[in-house]
């Protein structure tokens, strides 16, 4: 029968045999949440930086056609 001593050391060099798989594990762990974390930021970026290319680019089409209606009564009113 195992005295009580090489039970707990037995018992302690089972635990230790494991720990580095722990470890691995919770390092796995906060790496992939760290990097769901940065994805999820960077798809908030991109979706606001879409919208503010899509005001940039509302904005220069009604310039443009600004441009063009003021051309052409320009070219209507200036004689040649």
């Amino acid at each position: 029968m195992m005295s009580p001593r090489k039970s707990e050391e037995t018992e302690m060099s089972t635990i230790l045999k494991f720990l580095p798989a722990i470890v691995i594990l919770v390092t796995i762990g906060v790496t992939f949440g760290v990097a769901q974390t940065q994805i999820n930021r960077a798809s908030t970026d991109i979706i606001e930086l879409q919208s503010s290319q899509n005001l940039d680019h509302d904005s220069l089409v009604e310039i443009r056609q600004d441009l063009k209606y003021i051309k052409e009564k320009l070219d209507k009113a200036l004689p040649k």
